[in-house]
């Protein structure tokens, strides 16, 4: 019993045990999965190239998500996901399947800050080039974990778009278009007029960037125009 539930699909497909990584544990807010070092040798012997990336499915298919890996540490037969991640599939008792696949690169998302305290990040760009740095695949529907270094602040994001449109997209080595839709607990005069990167609109928020187009990092760029 115990063999055939984690017996190898093919060369690029497993099926594992799902566990989460430690509570307080950093890998929390990344993107990334721990798996065993058996997927590796397989993934090397078929000869697929790096960066890995994979999608991950539960419940006969019913969730999924994508996500790049951290390491090959994992014991065999088990997966290691953020916390973020174990919810997003709805995950219980389960095993889960786990395909390595290719995503296109990213050109646009639209993010939904689910807390209002990220109007309160003085520096939303960089803050959020260095969040997304811990992320390899980001997928339309999910809502990730972003740790904001310098505020020393975790915050949750719903991704509502991508473009190209799809499961998932590559944002490795790409320029990034993000948007925002006003945080979930935003209240209508919350922002104050001001020298802040942040203002109100008729249709929600609108960030400006004095940096916009800049390529350095991960090339995120902020809309300034209204949609």
């Amino acid at each position: 019993m115990f063999g055939s539930l984690f017996r190898r699909q093919n060369e690029t497909e497993w099926i594992l045990a799902p566990k989460t990584y430690l509570r307080n544990a950093k890998e929390n807010h990344t993107g990334k999965i721990l798996l065993p070092q058996n997927c590796l040798q397989d993934l090397v012997s078929k000869q697929i190239e790096m960066p890995y990336t994979f999608k991950i499915t539960a419940h006969k298919g019913v969730s999924y998500t994508h996500a790049g890996v951290h390491e090959f540490t994992a014991e065999v037969g088990e997966i290691v996901l953020p916390k973020w991640m174990h919810e997003q599939l709805a995950l219980d008792r389960g095993a889960v399947e786990v395909t390595c696949t290719s995503f296109p690169k990213g050109q646009f998302i639209r993010l939904a800050p689910q807390s209002k305290s990220f109007l309160d990040i003085e520096n939303p760009k960089a803050s959020l080039e260095g969040a997304l740095r811990n992320y390899q695949v980001l997928s339309e529907g999910d809502t990730i974990s972003l740790y904001f270094e310098e505020e020393f602040r975790s915050i949750m994001f719903t991704v509502t778009e991508i473009r190209p449109k799809g499961e998932g997209i590559s944002i490795i080595d790409t320029d990034l278009e993000v948007d925002f839709l006003p945080p979930a607990d935003y209240e209508v005069g919350r922002v104050e007029e001001g020298d802040s990167l942040i203002s109100e609109l008729d249709h929600g928020i609108c960030i400006k960037d004095k940096y916009f187009g800049d390529k350095v990092g991960l090339g995120v760029v902020f809309l300034e125009s209204e949609k």
